[in-house]
């Protein structure tokens, strides 16, 4: 059901990845990203130092919705890389702690392709699932963040140091496991700021938003069944070329179903990329898959949920590198005259992965699909939480956040 594909209900659900870098002469470079032609800033564009190791932090960071980056990156690095899709590979010096960047958009000159059917290109694909992605079980160092926003303005910040266990491609999603090392949170303490409704969503997001490792959400013969595919004009990844499949309901269901596009490495047919939105047309679908639970008196509106999700390709394997979740909605209290909008958004960013002693995570140390990162207090001791790791900057600067945060319980 349609619900499995995000298990874990959280108060409120955000989500971001990095990794660690302990023991290293480290500096911290900000900047921004704009494009070069429109000056407009571009979000979710991938920086990382270029040719550092993975286990040194070489798959970075991404900006935020404002095009705002900080990245730690070791002292020896002399370049910093850009990515984003449609535009032409940036380079910086990162001189002076701070860079600005203006990214070109990439022509498309692709050679003519026979593809079949976009649903035939989509199930080789599939096929080349095995070849493609890891074969063998892979442990990712991550960093973590729930945010949550009334309006403009954050009400809710929480951050984790966490692992996630992948096993091999070829096994499903049974076995993968998340773990939370240390984090921090600070919560809004307005009464009015508190909603108590829990969405679906938290540190175990990333275990299910991974479509090609959870087929039988959206890659299933069954599934896609449920949907029209056509082809898209082409683009490139990482100075790659994409084919692009839209798809859209052809029917239908008892229960909410998505619109989006699939991005497929035209050499590999890796499955590179994929833009998800849930159908809010019916709002007691959309509510019934967005929504665990509610106190009484509240009616919640659905307005948006969209999922990103990213791989990278390194030596031959894709693994996934980016996640991002976006839910927006109102609530409606029957005895206030006005709605209050609410957006929660969830990301994670890959940059350190162990795939030679990679061992399952166990027991208590696995956070359960069950559980609300807000209830875990024991999460939230570390003073020293920052340390080595690298970070996704909010749209507001997360100290003025915290500040903001802590004046008003003063």
């Amino acid at each position: 059901m349609k619900g499995d594909f995000l298990r874990l209900y959280a108060l409120w659900a955000t989500l971001l990845v990095c990794a660690t870098m302990t023991g290293q002469q480290l500096r911290e470079v900000s900047g921004v990203v704009r494009d070069a032609q429109t000056g407009h800033r571009l979000a979710a564009v991938a920086a990382g130092g270029e040719g550092v190791p993975a286990d040194r932090g070489g798959a970075g960071t991404v900006t935020n919705d404002e095009g705002e980056f900080v990245i730690k990156v070791p002292h020896e690095t002399t370049t910093l890389f850009f990515r984003h899709l449609g535009y032409a590979t940036e380079r910086a010096l990162p001189t002076g702690g701070t860079v600005k960047v203006k990214m070109r958009p990439e022509a498309i000159m692709l050679n003519e392709i026979v593809v079949g059917s976009p649903l035939d290109l989509l199930r080789a694909a599939i096929k080349k699932i095995p070849q493609n992605y890891p074969a063998q079980p892979n442990l990712m160092r991550c960093f973590y963040r729930e945010t949550t926003r009334r309006g403009h303005r954050y009400i809710y910040v929480a951050e984790a140091v966490a692992e996630l266990y992948k096993s091999a491609y070829t096994q499903g999603i049974a076995a993968d496991r998340v773990a939370i090392v240390k984090g921090r949170r600070l919560v809004s303490p307005k009464q009015t700021d508190t909603l108590g409704a829990k969405i679906q969503g938290g540190p175990t997001m990333p275990i299910y938003c991974d479509v090609v490792k959870n087929r039988d959400y959206l890659l299933s013969e069954q599934e896609m069944a449920l949907y029209s595919f056509a082809m898209e004009l082409p683009t490139h990844i990482d100075g790659r070329p994409q084919l692009v499949i839209s798809f859209r309901p052809n029917r239908v269901m008892p229960y909410a179903l998505f619109t989006g596009r699939y991005f497929i490495d035209r050499e590999s047919l890796s499955l590179t990329r994929m833009e998800i939105s849930l159908d809010t047309s019916d709002r007691q679908k959309a509510t019934a898959f967005m929504l665990h639970s509610k106190p009484a008196g509240v009616r919640f509106k659905p307005r948006e949920l969209i999922i990103e999700v990213n791989y990278r390709t390194e030596n031959g394997c894709t693994r996934m590198s980016y996640v991002r979740n976006s839910f927006q909605f109102k609530c409606d209290w029957k005895r206030r005259l006005f709605s209050s909008p609410y957006t929660v958004v969830s990301e994670m960013v890959v940059t350190s992965v162990d795939s030679t002693d990679a061992r399952p995570i166990r027991g208590r140390n696995s956070f359960s699909s069950h559980d609300s990162y807000y209830d875990h207090k024991e999460y939230f001791r570390d003073d020293a939480f920052w340390g080595d790791y690298n970070i996704i900057a909010p749209t507001e600067r997360l100290e003025d956040a915290i500040n903001k945060l802590v004046k008003k319980n003063e």
